[in-house]
């Protein structure tokens, strides 16, 4: 029986035979109904399959990702990548994943541009400053949204030398150091080695700009 022939029984009561079974010929009654979900349900409902749909890429990117760390194979991260970014078009300006989406998305790329695997340093930067300017200062991922920014400025300096590079991450990091104190999460995650390193690569001159660092 089709769904429109059923349906046509509207609210009447009908029998539904089945091949009989040793002489026993079996039966249901059955009565359709239609039942319309309102709007607010049908959006919640859809709105909980992005959702998974979401976590589930997330997911597998972070698992792809961790494959790639360990193995260095290229195509777990450009699977891992191409999750990322599913999960970003799934997250627009907006979205409250959005920024967290930019940042995996980012994170991913960068770790790739390191080892060689990837290039496009420009965009790399882009995506964590949009995820820095969905943190401002007083938002509880800020610092480590200056962290990553400055991290990423720092391997394209150690890459290709360009001064604009470190004076962007010296600038970051006077806004970086007062939000982490020593004994703190954010600088037992390498945030000295960062500074170190701006430090170390500062023009001759620097000091004219009254620039001040740890």
């Amino acid at each position: 029986m089709s769904w429109d022939e059923l349906l046509d029984h509207g609210d009447e009561p009908f029998d539904l035979s089945f091949p009989p079974i040793r002489d026993v010929h079996p039966s249901l009654t059955l009565k359709a109904a239609i039942v319309h979900a309102c709007d607010d349900q049908d959006s919640a409902l859809s709105d909980s399959l992005v959702d998974s749909e979401i976590a589930r890429d997330t997911d597998a990117g972070h698992a792809l990702f961790a494959e790639y760390i360990t193995s260095g194979v290229v195509s777990h991260l450009n699977d891992a990548v191409q999750h990322f970014q599913l999960v970003l078009d799934q997250c627009p300006v907006g979205h409250p994943d959005h920024a967290a989406a930019l940042t995996n998305l980012a994170y991913a790329r960068l770790e790739g541009y390191i080892q060689n695997h990837l290039q496009d340093i420009d965009t790399i930067t882009s995506l964590f400053c949009e995820a820095l300017a969905l943190r401002p200062q007083g938002h509880p991922s800020h610092a480590s949204s200056l962290y990553n920014l400055i991290r990423a400025l720092i391997w394209c300096h150690s890459k290709e030398s360009t001064v604009v590079y470190i004076h962007e991450s010296t600038q970051l990091c006077c806004k970086l150091l007062p939000l982490s104190p020593e004994g703190t999460y954010l600088c037992s995650m390498g945030v000295d080695s960062v500074v170190g390193y701006v430090i170390t690569n500062l023009p001759i001159d620097a000091s004219d700009e009254g620039i001040h660092l740890r």
